[in-house]
């Protein structure tokens, strides 16, 4: 099966990121070059990189392909127009419902982050990378609780370059002398990030933003597999529930909640969600949809 990935590049961009981490996981190619054109293959699977930032359009040889699919959002790929393929089986995921109504018309598959009962539900897919903090314990991987010497603050991790709801967390954290909010600082890989996060007790992500669509940076905190806390947000509607995962409006309530829990040695921590949610699985996921295409 031939399959062309169109997504775009840009470097700070969760879009871009999970197309990136979509080439990789279906072809096991390196995380680099994405410029241009690039090939991957893992067994009968071959998979076309084509890069499709604004103005660049689709390229002419779509129907060499079995699969056409679009990792679309109308901020990254809004500038192409929507067309039906004429051999080719059109796949489109839509990182944001209600949007691209042309694509949506032609496509031949439907995937969306959310199951809101219309296409195909794959919520955004957690990176693969396992923490070195994590060891192996009656055939499970389970987290090496990590002691600072001399080092009695709690480190509470955040991730996202936007920093989305950073700014009502921030003051509650701040009340507390031996509370540290660990944010990006920078654009890192994915295993860099993921280490940065899991070396602190729990992590937060409490978005306070309008923006629709599934968080892509909450993804890094299950990764991480620390005390995940998160809030009401529709951003993150796919966690809430989730008995791995905890869930409190009041920032201080939950980090509180969480370091009792530590202590006690009964935190929750979201391994089972980054297993279900892993690259590898999703990349089985879409692989099976594409097959039934065709």
């Amino acid at each position: 099966m031939r399959v062309l990935l169109v997504s775009n590049t840009t470097l700070r961009c969760g879009v871009a990121q999970m197309g990136r981490r979509m080439f990789c996981a279906l072809t096991g190619a390196a995380d680099e070059g994405w410029e241009s054109i690039r090939v991957g293959r893992r067994g009968d699977l071959e998979v076309a990189w084509w890069p499709a930032d604004h103005p660049l359009t689709l390229p002419d040889s779509l129907e060499e392909f079995d699969v056409v699919h679009l990792n679309y959002h109308p901020g990254t790929l809004g500038h192409l127009w929507a067309q039906r393929m004429k051999s080719a089986k059109l796949s489109v995921f839509f990182h944001e419902p209600d949007t691209g109504s042309g694509w949506w018309g032609a496509a031949d598959l439907h995937i969306l982050a959310e199951d809101i009962g219309e296409g195909k539900y794959l919520p955004v897919p957690v990176p693969d990378y396992l923490p070195k903090n994590f060891v192996q314990f009656h055939g499970a991987h389970v987290p090496m609780e990590h002691y600072r010497p001399g080092d009695s603050s709690v480190h509470i991790g955040h991730s996202s370059i936007r920093r989305d709801g950073i700014d009502w967390v921030a003051p509650v954290i701040e009340r507390h002398p031996a509370w540290r909010l660990e944010c990006s600082e920078s654009w890192l890989p994915d295993a860099q990030e993921i280490e940065r996060l899991a070396a602190c007790d729990l992590t937060i992500f409490h978005p306070h933003s309008g923006n629709p669509g599934q968080s892509s940076a909450v993804v890094m905190g299950i990764a991480a597999r620390r005390p995940l806390l998160i809030n009401s947000s529709p951003m993150l509607r796919t966690l809430h529930g989730n008995p791995e995962v905890y869930q409190y409006e009041d920032p201080e309530e939950g980090v509180e909640v969480i370091l009792r829990d530590l202590r006690e040695g009964k935190a929750r921590y979201p391994l089972r969600l980054a297993e279900e949610r892993s690259w590898k699985r999703a990349a089985q996921q879409l692989v099976s949809w594409w097959e039934d295409l065709l």
